[in-house]
């Protein structure tokens, strides 16, 4: 019975790979996450985040969850006694307030908690954007090949960099904006094929009344 629950899993695992690719989009996330964690040059590992923008959304986020004002946008310990305006949103950080407040309900102090959301927060966001990204698909391609796109998106390196561990400014929630946008913009899958068909009718009526003139 143990085997052949093993060959059942392994058989559903490569159902993913084939059309309509049903959980394709988790295995290519769980996948990019594993990537960053068994390199031994990954800055998480060494805890160090990507960019210095990461470290100061920390910073804000933590002076906000320590009692700073959601409309002061000022970084006190930049400038002092002045401080710098900080262009940062509060918006942006309310899931990432979500998460800490979480991890801290379960024992672990504010850094660590902060750390830990770090780690998790972008790659969370990545499994959303293959998300977007099937039903932006949706749009202009077959519904059962639409999964696919979360394959041919890992090989978007500039965009994925946004989304590794550690990443947790407010770029890679742009680029999912973007793609939602974008998805709107097209009107939704049935929208979509309603204007292809539209085209389609139209070339053809262009094409019979230049060919009998």
């Amino acid at each position: 019975m143990t085997n052949n629950s093993f060959f059942r899993s392994f058989r559903s695992l490569g159902d993913m790979f084939r059309p309509p690719f049903d959980g394709l989009w988790l295995l290519v996330t769980l996948y990019f996450a594993w990537a960053f964690l068994v390199f031994p040059h990954s800055p998480i590992l060494h805890a160090d985040f990507p960019d210095t923008d990461d470290y100061m959304y920390l910073t804000q986020l933590l002076d906000w969850l320590n009692g700073q004002g959601w409309y002061d946008n000022i970084q006190h310990r930049l400038d002092p006694p002045n401080g710098v305006p900080i262009h940062f949103s509060r918006l942006a950080m309310l899931p990432m307030a979500a998460i800490v407040k979480l991890i801290e309900f379960m024992g672990l102090g504010p850094k660590g908690s902060a750390t830990i959301m770090a780690m998790i927060y972008p790659v969370m966001l990545l499994g959303i954007l293959f998300l977007v990204m099937r039903w932006v698909a949706e749009s202009f391609m077959p519904k059962e090949w639409a999964g696919v796109t979360s394959y041919v998106g890992i090989f978007a390196t500039s965009t994925l960099n946004l989304f590794q561990p550690g990443h947790v400014d407010h770029h890679n929630l742009m680029v999912i904006l973007v793609a939602v946008a974008l998805g709107c913009a097209t009107g939704g899958s049935s929208i979509a094929e309603w204007r292809w068909g539209s085209y389609v009718d139209a070339r053809s009526r262009g094409e019979r009344q230049f060919s009998f003139g």
